[in-house]
Order: C-alpha cells, then sequence, then structure tokens
C-alpha cells in the first residue's frame, strides 16, 4: 500500500508539474494516461540527464509491469472468490487450477471486449477498500486480545471514508454518463453501466461489513468492560 501511495504521488507530480505547458500536456494526453505518464516520466528523468527517448521507454515498461502485476492479483483474487463462491455447488471449484482457468478466461473476457479500462477506474477504490477492511479485522482481533487498537482504528476510518466517497464518486460518474447519453457505441454503455453497478454494489457490501465490524467492536468492549470490575 505504501509503496502503490508513492507511485500514485509520482504520477501526480508528473502530471501536474513536469509539462511546461497546456500544449505540451495536450500533445501527450492525445496517447491517454499511460502516454501522459511515460512522457512524463521521460522529461523528468531528462531533467537529471537521462536521454528523453530512454526515460520514456522506461516509462512505458513501468506501466506494463504494473499491468501484469495487476493481473496476476487479480487472478490469484477470482480464484478465491470462484472457490468461495462455487464450493456449495460441486467440488470441482475448489480446485486451483479450475478456479485458475474460470479466472484466466473471465479476465480475457474483459480484456477482448474492452471492458476492462472501464474496471479500471474502481480498481483503485476496491484495493483501498480491501485495506480498511484489512485494518478493520486488526482492529477486532486487538480489541479482542484487550490490547491497544488506536494506531489501527483510525486509518481504518480514514481509509474507509476515502474509499467509499471515491467509489461513490466514480460510480456516480459512470451512471450519470450513460444515462446522460455520452457513450455512443453499445459496448461503452454495456461496460459503463456494468461498472457503475458494481462500484454501487461494492459500496453497499462494504458499508454491510462496516456495520457487522462496528457491532463486534461493541461487543468486544462490552466483554472488556464487564470484565474488569472482576479483575477489581
Amino acid at each position: 500500500m505504501f509503496l502503490e501511495m508513492m507511485l500514485a504521488l509520482f504520477a501526480l507530480v508528473i502530471a501536474g508539474t513536469i509539462y511546461a505547458s497546456q500544449t505540451d500536456y495536450m500533445a501527450a494526453i492525445v496517447k491517454g494516461p499511460a502516454g501522459v505518464f511515460s512522457a512524463g516520466v521521460g522529461k523528468f528523468l531528462a531533467a537529471i540527464g537521462i536521454p528523453l527517448s530512454f526515460g520514456t521507454t522506461y516509462g512505458s515498461v513501468m506501466m506494463i509491469i504494473l499491468a501484469v502485476t495487476i493481473m496476476q492479483l487479480v487472478v490469484r483474487f477470482m480464484r478465491v472468490a470462484t472457490s468461495e463462491l462455487l464450493a456449495d455447488v460441486s467440488p470441482v471449484f475448489k480446485n486451483a487450477h479450475v478456479g485458475t482457468l474460470i479466472a484466466s478466461l473471465l479476465g480475457i473476457l474483459l480484456v477482448l471486449t474492452g471492458w476492462w479500462q472501464y474496471l479500471w477506474v474502481l480498481f483503485g477504490g476496491a484495493n483501498q477498500l480491501m485495506a480498511s477492511l484489512a485494518l478493520m479485522l486488526i482492529t477486532a482481533w486487538l480489541m479482542s486480545q484487550g490490547k491497544s487498537y488506536a494506531w489501527s482504528f483510525y486509518p481504518m476510518i480514514f481509509m474507509f471514508i476515502t474509499t467509499i466517497a471515491a467509489l461513490i464518486y466514480t460510480s456516480y460518474g459512470l451512471a450519470n454518463k450513460v444515462l446522460s447519453g455520452a457513450f455512443k457505441t453499445t459496448s461503452d454503455v454495456i461496460g459503463n453501466s456494468v461498472m457503475a453497478a458494481a462500484g454501487f454494489f461494492l459500496v453497499i457490501a462494504a458499508i454491510i461489513l462496516a456495520v457487522e465490524g462496528f457491532k463486534a467492536f461493541q461487543r468486544y468492549r462490552s466483554v472488556k468492560a464487564e470484565a474488569a470490575p472482576s479483575r477489581a
């Protein structure tokens, strides 16, 4: 998570400050966000004496490595989700190879249809949302052990509020564009509609988990309060 934060800051610095003018930036944005990043990295490295062509290529390679890493994580998470969701249907879905095959086929479907580009905008929020849920589990465990939990509780609150707000903002933006007719092709309409629904689903699921988490917090606090007089 820390490295992702540093990468995000690096990308913002590149997009916000490295281009000398609006014209310079617009020339790079024609190639999309990846073009902005790779060209920006080239300019950044050129400022310290590295050739522009080498720096631009290096920025492109960074993007490719990031994409490959993310795809590998997606396949792993989809395999686990397949096992969790379908294991009761048939024991065969518990097999790691079957889960990997299903995850790979779904990944290929996203790539071939082009829908991955719509899913991509939700990745940041969903990824950091998992961090907030992980912090929630850590906090619950620390409470159950009677240990100090402030160091995980407050970051959890910040992460949860931030990611929920980001998901709502992104999903609402996608839904609004679909309803306003901003997308002209059927693929764009379907892809953005599905991702908007997925974003709202993540928000609802996260809120349900948060409610259950805070119920657990209350139980552990009450148990601790009841145990205090007995120890005294």
